[in-house]
């Protein structure tokens, strides 16, 4: 066919979508949310700053840890331990904490129970606690939910209580 002073020829039939609505669903099915991808040579002589440092050469504020393990084998004990470190700015493991304010999430032990071990791990470290208020605990047993149904709320008690840290004791509790 001739258009204006130009020839125009079809190439070919019976490619691509079928119809316009399978096009849109194609090209939008491409679309996403993510950041494009940044070239290291944008910032290997000028780096983005760091998070700040929760626990020395493991954890920043932000980051995420998981401690797994048998069952008893004391990673509840850990994560208390880690909280009141967290709080004192004592060592956990042998690296030095931060100090900071912790969310302290027990979804397990009853809570008479979790305060006595809260603050037999105090005595047992030889810590006084100067900052005990710093550790904010949230007893969840028997209110256990999935993750996804907690976040929000849990996002929320943080920002709220402008903690550093969040600990929840122990995962498997929301992950139904």
């Amino acid at each position: 066919i001739r258009r204006g002073d130009k020839w125009q020829r079809l190439i070919d039939t019976h490619i691509g979508a079928a119809d316009w609505q399978a096009w849109n669903e194609w090209l939008n099915a491409r679309k996403d949310d993510l950041p494009d991808p940044v070239p290291l040579s944008e910032v290997y002589y000028n780096p983005p700053q760091l998070a700040p440092v929760l626990i020395e050469d493991c954890l920043r504020r932000g980051h995420t840890a998981i401690i797994a393990g048998q069952s008893k084998s004391g990673k509840s004990f850990s994560m208390i331990e880690l909280a009141v470190a967290l709080a004192e700015g004592a060592k956990w493991f042998g690296h030095r904490c931060a100090k900071s304010k912790v969310l302290l999430l027990n979804f397990e032990i009853d809570e008479p129970s979790y305060y006595k071990r809260i603050i037999d791990v105090y005595k047992a470290l030889e810590l006084k606690p100067e900052h005990a208020a710093d550790i904010l605990v949230m007893n969840l047993r028997g209110r256990g939910r999935q993750m996804r149904e907690l976040t929000a709320s849990i996002i929320n008690k943080a920002l709220k209580y402008e903690v550093d840290a969040i600990i929840l004791d122990p995962i498997y509790k929301v992950m139904m």
